[in-house]
């Protein structure tokens, strides 16, 4: 009999008579199967929006995975600077920036670039050590900054070696940059 109302309940026949006795042990029962229900039904309509499309229903080709120069044709050489670990300006805090700088040159320059590098590394590696210092945390938040940062650097070097001549170092890449 017990099954036979919760049959007309789930069904919506609201002309079910249920006497008290069973009313109190039916209740809870009927909760527990709608909330059943509603969060299998709920978990399916879930799974279909979160669900990722086929890899061939994505509009457009992918990204890259890496980043390639500006043509196919070019190719860098590449020289890595010492790591910098320095202090933030940051007051009352003890906060530190380390950054590996590497820079990208033509095949064609990095011979000259390199013994000039070389000839420089403490003055460059002190330039690098005392503009790293003076950043904020607002100064190196977010890939804009970074980018911005990166540039700074290209252009400061690019000047400070090499004042005469166009811009030697083509690129910045940052090997590592951590705030902490």
């Amino acid at each position: 009999m017990a099954e036979d109302a919760i049959d007309k309940a789930v069904a919506g026949d609201e002309g079910v008579a249920v006497d008290e006795g069973q009313g109190g042990k039916l209740k809870p029962v009927l909760l527990g199967a709608v909330i059943v229900v509603g969060a299998a039904v709920l978990g399916v309509v879930a799974s279909m929006f979160l669900a990722k499309p086929p890899a061939e229903a994505t509009a457009g080709p992918a990204k890259p995975a890496i980043s390639i120069p500006d043509s196919p044709a070019e190719v860098y050489e590449y020289y890595d600077l010492d790591q910098v670990l320095v202090n933030a300006n940051v007051p009352q805090r003890n906060r530190y920036i380390k950054a590996h700088v590497t820079l990208a040159f033509h095949p064609d320059v990095l011979g000259q670039a390199q013994r000039d590098l070389d000839a420089t590394k403490p003055e460059v590696q002190s330039w690098l050590t005392g503009y790293l210092s003076g950043l904020t945390l607002e100064d190196v938040g977010g890939p804009r900054n970074l980018s911005r940062i990166c540039q700074e650097i290209q252009d400061e070097l690019n000047h400070r070696l090499w004042p005469d001549q166009g811009p030697v170092i083509h690129h910045v890449l940052m090997k590592e940059f951590a705030v902490q």
